[in-house]
């Protein structure tokens, strides 16, 4: 079996499990379900990736932006936007009339005579600090404004040192393409998990895939060199044969090969996934 997921079935428990069930609002023996039919089929879809010398190198990129610590600290990390989102103002819904209350009287009246060719300076332009704009971390890595100082690191808001959703759906479309949909309705038709969430799953796993392949590319340069794409095209080929090779596995290559639209029965891979992952018979 690969050794990818052989690192990832370490870490992801029960309470795990549990943690990103409750994240996404969703039933935790659908979401385990939906967890072991997309862990493979992303490992997969990234080995096909890797495969090509832009794509490899695409990857190191993204993999070097996951930075340190353990699986369990980036899947932390994953989850720490919703956790930190500050709850709405109570004035949020606040009519003209409340607000009224508050502001000097005159505020909003017509202004006075010789008042009328009187205009307000521009604004200032905004400081050039070496903080990338919020426009910058939009346009994902490698596509920054030439005002930017710097490059961002590939996955996280420097922001909220949390992992950021705009950057991994930006890497979820590249890895998996014009096939993404199709991924996705096969996941939910397999799992019973609804197919709104599936997306926003496969943004929670897609860093968790990244952070393991990053750690077992690392192993093998013995922690202190940098990866090099054709060392991950190599090791990323052998982690996509153990998966596709094997007798469910071999549905994964199909969906991905696939043209058009369309879905498959994973129910295989989800057999295969529980055994693996989760020692379910």
């Amino acid at each position: 079996m690969s050794e990818v997921l052989e690192l990832l079935s370490s870490e992801l428990d029960e309470r795990k499990i549990r943690e990103i069930a409750e994240h996404l609002g969703t039933d935790h023996a659908q979401t385990e379900a939906a967890i072991a039919a997309a862990l493979p089929t992303l490992v997969s879809a990234m080995g096909r990736t890797a495969d090509t010398e832009h794509g490899s190198e695409m990857m190191v990129a993204q993999m070097n932006g996951i930075g340190g610590g353990s699986l369990g600290d980036l899947l932390g990390r994953v989850l720490a936007p919703a956790r930190n989102q500050p709850s709405p103002s109570p004035k949020s819904n606040a009519t003209q009339n409340d607000f009224e209350e508050i502001l000097p009287p005159g505020f909003g009246e017509s202004k006075s005579v010789g008042s009328s060719d009187r205009e307000l300076p521009p604004p200032a332009p905004p400081s050039r600090t070496n903080k990338p704009s919020p426009l910058d971390i939009s346009l994902g890595p490698g596509n920054e404004l030439p005002s930017s100082k710097r490059n961002l690191p590939d996955v996280f808001d420097s922001e909220t040192s949390s992992v950021s959703s705009s950057s991994v759906d930006d890497v979820l479309g590249k890895v998996l393409g014009d096939k993404k949909k199709n991924v996705e309705r096969s996941i939910g038709k397999s799992s019973g998990l609804d197919l709104g969430k599936i997306g926003p799953l496969l943004v929670i796993l897609a860093p968790l895939v990244l952070g393991a392949m990053k750690a077992k590319a690392s192993s093998k340069t013995g922690g202190g060199s940098k990866i090099d794409p054709s060392d991950l095209s190599k090791m990323m080929r052998g982690e996509r044969a153990s998966i596709e090779q094997r007798a469910g596995g071999s549905l994964i290559g199909k969906m991905l090969d696939q043209d058009g639209d369309g879905d498959f029965d994973l129910s295989d891979i989800i057999s295969l996934g529980m055994k693996f992952f989760f020692g379910r018979r």
